[in-house]
């Protein structure tokens, strides 16, 4: 019994030791990587959606408001509106623009267009099968 539970420990702690925090997350950054970033950003149009990851790991999505020489300033996009904050270039691990997608709203009501397009297609071949003459 000792054994088997030695077993099961020794496996959960190789798991929990390879699917933990890496330290791959905290890459080292090079002396002119924060002057690139802020070109990058200077670079985007306004309001453009951006995902930024920082050196600590973790992810942001949102949109850029200002860019001053040493930081920019960032709005997250959230659920519940939370305020604008600063992020210091040399914190920016990676920047990504993100594509533009469709509300909720729109896909519901797209839905509802390609359902009553199937349905009036359907209802026009089922008149016309049965012979209105």
């Amino acid at each position: 019994m000792r054994r088997i539970l030695t077993r099961i420990t020794v496996t959960w702690l190789m798991l929990w030791s390879i699917g933990g925090p890496s330290p791959a997350w905290a890459q080292p950054t090079g002396p002119a990587e924060p002057a690139l970033w802020h070109d990058l950003v200077a670079a985007l149009e306004p309001g453009a959606p951006i995902s930024v990851r920082l050196n600590d790991g973790s992810r942001h999505k949102g949109t850029v408001l200002h860019v001053g020489d040493t930081a920019f300033t960032f709005k997250a996009r959230t659920r519940i509106p939370v305020p604008a904050r600063a992020i210091a270039f040399a914190d920016v691990s990676t920047i990504e623009r993100q594509k533009g997608s469709m509300s909720p709203a729109k896909k519901v009501l797209l839905g509802v267009g390609v359902g009553s397009g199937v349905y009036l297609l359907m209802s026009a071949i089922l008149f016309a099968a049965l012979g209105a003459d």
